[in-house]
């Protein structure tokens, strides 16, 4: 190898390296009659840089024809790292001549699909420059030259490449949807940084794409950062290549990270089984029994919480582990991590929705039948990342899950009045649930809200499904105008099964009270006059009530027909008065009619009005002569014809009223007669007889004095 100039400055360092490469390389045997040399750039002291033009001297004897030359540059601590050039030797090369080779030391050379191809861009630092030069005979055989191996220097002035400290972590899972973060630090010489380059690399290339480099720091250098999307990804590991250009379109070394990716946790609830709530288990209604699948085990995956949602509620769940018994699931390995099994079964008590049992709450046991339930399952994916923060995961899974248990129908059958009508048909019906057969119906009560049981059942075998009907005619009854809340009922059906689970299901029932009604009315009258009759309408304890319809009916003696006279309503004290024509003699009573949703229905005890015939006489003079007959006039009210009436007659100052004549009316209920009178003062009045129709009536008394 021919010496090297030396530079003061760099005089230590050549020295050293001339040392490391003082062996040349073994070429092939080489005649004489072909050499190469390398004359430009000069080795040891220029610089090889981008695209580097470099003179080989060629030298060939005659019947030797040079064809082309190879420079090849070849890192010299990376032999792996080498960049050649080849030219053709012009034809004109003889018997010597120089040929300019051009070696790209900087440009960027795409590796491919190849997750682990090496860098192809040579390193700034000492490297050696060897020339070929390869030609032909003229018998036809091949012959090669090689040049000595000269040390020379590189200085591509490359930027520099190195991950960000979140970078340091991409060998921790990736979860999900979450994407792959990127971070890197970019250092440039010249020209700013114009782009971050990534491959993701599976069985294949996965995603390809640039992020744009940023505007550089106090510290002359560029942070680029982006996100690699995990959409298609499968569970498993990755090779992610990161190589950054510059301004002038100078490549980074590769820099690459081992990614694995974890598609995500998954929960599913099993089955729902349905308790009793009670203080010792915290006034839940059920559990539910989730199993949830546990991340693979090249990472430090571990269960942190299970939250349970039902039937669409998202506000807060109905159930909540928000820690697991690691003693129960798993173990602690040397390293801090939780080492847990792939599979997990856990069960989270369910907080059911509360139910009114009329003056108190209380949580009711699960509902049989198909819930929809939703199981949220966050598990712990690492350990704290740089900044602190812990690694989760979450999955989230909806299904239908059917709870086993036995269900309530309820049909009221009323009106429901109180002391008359009124039923609660019932049928419980057992269930299947998810992996739960159906229990048994073992007994069953229906009760007011902190009253006497109104029924009660039991059952032994063959109890899937069990009706009833249950008497409601002994609630209490209210008015719904006065006190609304008292006029519903609330009564519960209370069933158990043979899993011992207590169900109940309220029905709300409204009850129309028991009334009464009464009335009063004169006793006797004349027929013709107005009187006032007063009803009355109250509950059976007294509360008398407002607005009421009430109906006024009468009968006349001797008829079985119930006529209504008026239909009014009771003011604001429960009663009512109204007036009434007297025309025969009759009987009266009130009846309210029962109105569904108001009150029942009541008829008063029946009252007898005595009412007389109204008797109005007339013709009789005032003064008269003895011994001549005068007329006797009279109209009776109510008019009936035939009706017998007596014309009497009494002397001035005596008690004695005789009767003279006992004529019978006519159609028009009108009687005539003659009266004669002897000397004296007489009254004179007449008397309607008594009938069904109508008590006896008597007329005014008229006086004529005879002469």
């Amino acid at each position: 190898m021919r010496l090297l100039a030396r530079a003061t400055a760099v005089a230590a360092t050549l020295t050293m390296s001339a040392t490391l490469a003082v062996t040349p390389a073994t070429a092939d045997p080489v005649p004489a009659e072909l050499s190469a040399q390398i004359t430009s750039p000069v080795p040891g002291v220029d610089v090889l840089s981008g695209q580097q033009s470099v003179v080989v001297h060629v030298t060939a004897a005659s019947g030797v024809t040079p064809t082309a030359a190879t420079v090849a540059v070849t890192a010299l601590n990376d032999a792996t790292r080498s960049r050649t050039g080849t030219s053709d030797v012009p034809t004109t090369c003889a018997p010597e001549c120089d040929v300019t080779v051009v070696v790209d030391t900087v440009s960027w050379i795409d590796p491919g699909s190849d997750p682990l191809a090496g860098e192809t861009s040579l390193p700034d630092g000492y490297a050696t420059m060897e020339a070929t030069v390869d030609g032909t005979t003229e018998s036809g055989s091949t012959v090669r030259a090689s040049s000595s191996s000269e040390l020379m220097q590189v200085g591509n002035a490359r930027p520099q490449l190195w991950p960000g400290m979140q970078d340091q972590y991409t060998r921790l899972p990736v979860v999900g949807t979450d994407p792959i973060q990127v971070s890197a630090y970019v250092s440039p010489y010249g020209a700013g940084v114009d782009r971050l380059e990534a491959t993701l690399f599976g069985p294949d290339v996965r995603w390809r794409g640039s992020f744009p480099g940023t505007l550089l720091d106090a510290q002359h250098q560029s942070l680029v950062t982006g996100s690699i999307p995990t959409t298609g990804l499968t569970t498993g590991h990755y090779t992610l290549r990161f190589v950054a250009f510059d301004g002038a379109g100078k490549p980074s070394d590769i820099v690459t990270r081992e990614v694995t990716y974890y598609s995500g946790p998954e929960a599913r609830t099993d089955r729902l089984v349905p308790r009793t709530p009670t203080q010792a288990n915290g006034w839940t209604g059920g559990v539910a029994e989730v199993t949830v699948s546990v991340g693979p085990d090249w990472s430090p995956f571990a269960p942190k919480r299970v939250d349970v949602y039902l039937d669409g509620n998202t506000a807060s769940p109905a159930g909540t582990v928000k820690s697991f018994p690691w003693a129960d699931y798993c173990s602690v390995s040397p390293e801090g991590y939780s080492v847990c099994p792939s599979t997990i079964k856990v069960k989270v008590p369910l907080i059911t929705p509360t139910v009114t049992g009329g003056i108190w709450d209380y949580e009711q046991p699960l509902a049989a039948g198909a819930h929809a339930v939703s199981v949220v399952y966050t598990e712990t994916t690492g350990p704290q990342d740089w900044q602190g923060n812990s690694r989760t995961a979450t999955a989230t899974s909806t299904t239908s899950v059917a709870a086993a248990g036995v269900t309530a129908t309820t049909t009221v059958n009323g009106p429901v009045v109180q002391n008359a009508s009124g039923t609660l048909a019932f049928t419980l019906t057992s269930r299947a649930g998810a992996a739960t057969p159906a229990p048994q119906i073992r007994s069953w009560k229906a009760a007011p809200t902190g009253a006497a049981t109104l029924a009660s059942g039991t059952c032994s075998s063959s109890c899937l499904a069990v009706t009833g009907t249950i008497q409601l005619k002994s609630l209490p009854g209210s008015y719904p105008g006065l006190v609304p809340d008292f006029h519903v009922v609330p009564v519960t059906l209370t069933f158990t099964d043979s899993d011992g689970v207590t169900r109940t299901k309220t029905v709300n029932i409204g009850v129309d009270p028991a009334v009464r009604t009464a009335l009063s009315v004169p006793t006797t009258g004349t027929s013709g006059a107005t009187a006032y009759v007063t009803m009355s309408v109250q509950q059976l304890n007294n509360e008398m009530l407002p607005g009421v319809p009430v109906a006024l009916q009468t009968r006349t003696a001797g008829s079985t027909t119930w006529r209504t006279v008026t239909s009014t309503r009771t003011t604001s004290t429960g009663s009512v008065r109204v007036p009434v024509v007297l025309k025969y003699n009759a009987y009266w009573r009130t009846v309210v009619a029962a109105r569904p949703g108001w009150n029942g229905s009541a008829t008063s005890a029946q009252l007898y009005s005595k009412v007389a015939a109204k008797v109005t006489a007339s013709g009789v003079p005032t003064t008269g002569v003895a011994g001549r007959i005068y007329p006797v006039k009279a109209t009776l009210y109510p008019v009936s014809a035939g009706r017998r009436v007596s014309v009497q007659v009494r002397a001035s100052g005596t008690a004695t009223w005789r009767t003279v004549t006992r004529p019978a009316t006519n159609t028009l209920g009108q009687v005539s007669a003659g009266v004669k009178y002897a000397r004296g003062t007489w009254q004179v009045r007449v008397v309607a007889d008594a009938t069904t129709a109508s008590a006896s009536g008597t007329s005014k008394i008229l006086t004529i004095k005879v002469s």
